[in-house]
């Protein structure tokens, strides 16, 4: 997919939209800066290709593409993620949107039409910094206890470290593997020896992947060890086993292989991380009254200096509009513009350090919602 961009652009969220979701199985979508999708695509007449090994064709065996940029993906049941105030991804000028589709077999020809959306950041905000990733995949250096194949009638459990480069803040993790899978275990060991804990997942399912963004920051040092375990049960006790009798099995991306793939989303870290919350959704809903379906509840802190910690309340999933107005009535960020959320209690974190000092107020906007609410900045 041309972007056809003359400048590189910032990215706040990426939505992929299953056409067809009875055969979409899940979707990946990478950034291709050097016109490697779209040679494989001149070699065939119809749109798309087909082929393994990330978006490089049927170049299975290369997986350092794997460990090319990427945006948000899809998987049945996920939903778009916007990222935190004050970060988002690069989207470099020129580049092309390589979007990786895997199929589920179907008993019938079908067909599909799916979209990618791109949510660009609004001029108002003010970006400090970009989010980037690094992917744990079973190259040289990455697992520590032995080389990544599967004997048959073993059940072994692949160990592998990341050592962070410099101080980061940890966003969100995305474990994956395939039906050998059994579970996950991600940790972050600190140069003082604290034990952090990212993810655990004790009974994989094949069925239900996806990213799992953190509630906050996850502060990782320089120096600080990522951790990550994953178990393979390659005997004929694994009902989800698709060999019988079990057979060799080694690294691949056909349901059929097998994978050892944790994506970890990240940016640099900055002083006060520690503190901010991301936008988060729950069930609990308080009782509204019958004319307003949303509420604002009260910020904190107020007075604020840099970060602003603001939640609301729906009564049913809708498109809302949040507003920063100044004193005068004039709009100077929205920071919202009419993005579903669902039903329930969201929290998102304000950045308020480029603000002069005064009162301001944030609206909600939205179907039977006008809600208001003010806070003073002050250095």
């Amino acid at each position: 997919m041309p972007t056809g961009l003359t400048e590189d652009k910032v990215i706040k969220a990426v939505e992929f939209r299953a056409g067809n979701r009875q055969i979409v199985h899940h979707a990946l979508v990478f950034e291709d800066t050097k016109g490697i999708a779209r040679e494989q695509d001149a070699l065939t007449p119809e749109y798309g290709y087909e082929g393994f090994g990330s978006f490089a064709g049927d170049d299975s065996d290369n997986i350092e593409l794997l460990t090319a940029k990427q945006f948000q993906g899809y998987a049945p049941g996920s939903q778009a993620t916007i990222y935190p105030d004050g970060i988002g991804q690069v989207l470099k000028a020129g580049a092309d949107l390589a979007v990786q589709l895997h199929y589920a077999p179907w008993a019938k020809d079908e067909s599909d039409l799916s979209t990618v959306n791109i949510f660009f950041a609004d001029e108002t905000e003010e970006i400090e910094r970009s989010l980037q990733s690094h992917i744990m995949v079973p190259l040289p250096g990455v697992l520590v206890n032995r080389p990544f194949f599967i004997l048959p009638g073993e059940e072994f459990e692949f160990h592998g470290i990341w050592e962070v480069p410099r101080d980061l803040s940890l966003v969100a993790i995305a474990s994956h593997m395939h039906l050998l899978g059994k579970n996950w275990t991600v940790y972050l060991e600190k140069p003082d020896g604290t034990i952090e804990n990212l993810i655990r997942i004790p009974e994989w399912d094949f069925n239900w992947q996806g990213s799992y963004f953190f509630d906050e920051y996850k502060v990782a040092p320089k120096g600080s060890k990522l951790h990550a375990f994953a178990t393979y049960d390659n005997t004929s006790d694994n009902p989800n086993n698709p060999n019988n009798p079990p057979q060799f099995m080694t690294w691949g991306e056909g349901t059929e292989d097998e994978m050892y793939y944790l994506p970890i989303l990240f940016t640099d870290y900055q002083e006060g991380d520690e503190l901010i919350s991301f936008e988060s959704n729950t069930t609990a809903v308080v009782e509204l009254d019958s004319e307003s379906k949303g509420h604002l509840l009260p910020v904190s802190p107020n007075p604020v200096n840099e970060n602003l910690f603001l939640e609301f309340q729906l009564e049913k999933g809708l498109p809302v509009r949040i507003e920063l107005i100044d004193q005068t009535g004039r709009v100077v960020r929205v920071v919202r513009d009419k993005v579903f959320h669902r039903k329930g209690t969201h929290a998102l974190n304000i950045q308020t350090n480029t603000l002069e000092n005064g009162v301001y107020y944030i609206r909600l906007i939205g179907n039977n919602v006008w809600h208001t609410t003010s806070f003073v900045k002050i250095n």
